[in-house]
């Protein structure tokens, strides 16, 4: 009886036990649910100016379309706090993608011809507003994806235009704000101007915008601007061996020749002609083939390599570079037409960079002009085909004394960039004249912004040279073991055909750069620039 009295108090007291705990652990379970799910809000956005590195805060509604940035947060000296995400996709020509939910990286890639691709100029892949706006609010990044543009021709008749009130309209309102800009620069390069913004993403280390709110767009973020033959293809392997360097199409050559209407394929000829049938136009003048290039190369991996900081913000870390020689002398010949009258340049490729990309690295390769020059000729010319110290020798006297006709009538500089001797996509002596070309980029970025190598230096020394070269490129220092197998990796591009020349004209070579030299000595404050005679050639 006692037995069967305690099995209905127990059961009594579980059942009022369930009934009371039960509702408790539901409302317990559904409070955490809901705390888990509380979308926080954005913080501010935070953009990079290009003027002088000015940083403005812009808040939520700064740009057009559904684009969010945030602010890249940092530890006193400068370095980002991060761990690497997961997961490195490469890329392919057609439409990307790219997730950033949870945590993870997801690329969606659709695959197509290119002829597919001119399909999407007109209408960008965005997410849908719902979802787009919650992965917004959950990291703080949109779903960016890469559209390849076509050429369109624009009206650039409003320039400098002015409405009736006195207000500035279009370009007008924009240009004057961009560093060393002048009217007859974005005259020269309206294009540009229109497109590229004032404001860098700040959540990507390489100069990166966003239109038509997701849709990503990149300029390099260094420049290896010659000279030829001064060893710039094995610096640049070596460059882009680093982790956090992405390897693409090292000379495009379009600040150059190609944005003056240059087709010719030298280099790259696969890369070259795919972007002119998805860009379409005349030639690859248009910025869009420039940008369409590195979209298919290099712009997805930067979209795919992602941290987050020490306060769990998404930063983006890798770069990649142009290493195009020409960008150094190559600015067409239309401004002596449409300046006359001037003595010299009225605006050069150094000053166009600093105007959309102040920050931009600049490494500029020289070697005693001499050797330059002789190497040169033996790389492009071969003993087989009937050529010798003969030939070499009346090319040096031909060319040398055209340069010499120039500088009568005209100031060094002008001759640098417009001696008819002849003026190709890669001239033949006049690139010799290096204190004109390093000047002139010293002074658009400053000395410290132009990182000038000898080749001499790198041959007797590659391993300080090349920690230099990452420290000027602000990339994360790599351990010996890693500096030594890029380092040890073979030399690229080295001219090992025999070289054939007279006495004489090495000494024409060496009397006609030896003012020259000095002057760069002078302006690199370096005795070294001076170059000794009689140096056998490499």
């Amino acid at each position: 009886m006692t037995s069967s009295v305690g099995k209905k108090v127990l059961s009594y007291v579980f059942t009022v036990a369930i009934a009371v705990l039960l509702p408790l652990y539901i409302l317990s379970s559904s409070t955490a649910l809901t705390k888990k799910q509380t979308i926080q809000p954005l913080p501010k956005v935070t953009l990079i100016t290009r003027n002088g590195g000015q940083v403005a805060d812009f808040g939520q509604k700064h740009s057009r379309g559904n684009i969010q940035n945030v602010s890249v947060q940092k530890t006193v000296n400068g370095n980002i706090k991060a761990e690497p995400a997961s997961n490195n996709h490469d890329t392919d020509i057609g439409k990307e993608t790219v997730n950033m939910t949870d945590g993870r990286e997801k690329a969606e890639l659709r695959k197509t011809e290119p002829s597919q691709l001119e399909t999407f100029t007109d209408r960008p892949t965005t997410l849908s507003r719902e979802m787009n706006s919650t992965i917004l609010q959950r990291k703080g990044e949109v779903n960016y994806t890469l559209v390849y543009r076509k050429y369109e021709p624009l009206d650039f008749s409003n320039l400098f235009s002015y409405n009736d009130e006195e207000k500035c309209q279009g370009l007008s309102c924009k240009w004057y704000k961009m560093p060393g800009a002048t009217k007859e620069l974005v005259q020269w390069a309206p294009e540009i101007f229109e497109k590229v913004p004032q404001h860098f993403l700040s959540n990507f280390k390489n100069p990166c915008w966003v239109r038509n709110g997701t849709e990503l767009n990149c300029l390099p973020y260094f420049y290896v601007i010659g000279m030829y033959k001064c060893g710039t293809t094995d610096v640049w392997s070596k460059i882009v061996a680093h982790p956090d360097v992405v390897d693409v199409p090292k000379e495009p050559h379009w600040w150059g020749p190609r944005r003056h209407g240059f087709t010719g394929t030298p280099i790259h000829r696969r890369e070259v002609l795919a972007m002119r049938k998805i860009t379409g136009g005349v030639d690859d003048s248009s910025l869009e083939w420039y940008l369409n290039l590195y979209k298919s190369t290099g712009v997805s991996k930067l979209i795919h390599n992602r941290v987050s900081t020490a306060e769990g913000v998404p930063y983006h870390p890798k770069i990649f570079g142009d290493a195009s020689i020409s960008t150094s002398y190559t600015i067409g010949l239309n401004w002596t037409r449409t300046f006359p009258n001037a003595s010299e340049p009225v605006f050069t490729n150094a000053q166009l960079l600093r105007a959309v990309q102040p920050n931009a690295k600049i490494i500029l390769m020289v070697r005693n002009p001499t050797e330059r020059a002789i190497s040169w000729y033996w790389y492009t010319h071969s003993s087989a085909k009937g050529y010798n110290e003969k030939t070499f020798h009346n090319f040096v006297v031909k060319n040398i004394g055209c340069l010499r006709n120039c500088l009568e009538k005209h100031n060094p500089r002008y001759c640098a960039y417009a001696a008819n001797c002849p003026y190709n996509l890669i001239p033949e002596l006049q690139v010799g004249l290096y204190y004109v070309y390093a000047r002139d980029w010293m002074e658009a970025f400053s000395r410290d912004g132009v990182l000038v190598v000898r080749l001499e230096d790198w041959q007797a020394n590659p391993l300080q040279v090349y920690r230099k070269i990452i420290e000027f490129l602000d990339l994360r220092e790599l351990n010996d073991k890693e500096v030594d197998k890029i380092i040890n990796s073979p030399q690229l591009n080295v001219n090992k055909r025999q070289k054939h020349f007279l006495p004489e004209t090495r000494k024409i070579l060496e009397e006609f750069y030896q003012p020259y030299n000095k002057e760069m000595s002078l302006l690199m404050n370096d005795d070294k620039f001076l170059y000794p005679t009689h140096q056998a050639s490499n």
